[in-house]
């Protein structure tokens, strides 16, 4: 169970820091709209929280994962309406997107509520849920991505 958790938490994190990492290099290059620059923050954001909450499972010291799924919460809302990322277009693709950033954010306030409530084996499965939601988000929205597994 512990190597599942810390494998979800690693590939998570790997996901998110690649992304905005990737981010920071096209915003070096041009000059890019409000709202891009807030998603892009937005998302940098998700991907420290989460890599402070996989370091909290992984340390099994969860004094501060509430805090934590808390705070990747304002962030999850401020990403919540954005267009999907890519230039991908369509309102299939949209609405499909929205209902990942409506599962995400779902799976992150039952994480924090378990986490507050002591329950730190069901706010793991939580945060695994939001792992693979992340995964699948990225994947379609996101192909350009390395793939971490190789």
């Amino acid at each position: 169970m512990r190597r599942i958790s810390v494998l979800l938490s690693v590939v998570l994190t790997l996901a998110v820091v690649a992304w905005a990492q990737e981010d920071k290099k096209k915003e070096e290059k041009i000059k890019e709209p409000e709202k891009v620059k807030t998603l892009h923050e937005a998302m940098e954001g998700i991907g420290k929280q989460s890599e402070s909450i996989g370091t909290a499972i992984r340390k099994k010291s969860y004094d501060n994962m509430e805090k934590d799924a808390r705070k990747m919460l304002k962030y999850i809302d401020k990403a919540i309406g954005f267009e999907p990322p890519g230039g991908v277009k369509g309102d299939e693709q949209t609405k499909e997107y929205r209902e990942l950033q409506k599962k995400l954010k779902v799976a992150i306030t039952k994480a924090a509520d378990e986490a507050k409530d002591k329950d730190f084996k069901a706010a793991r499965k939580s945060m695994r849920t939001a792992s693979k939601v992340c995964g699948t988000c990225h994947n379609k929205y996101r192909p350009e991505e390395e793939d971490l597994d190789k």
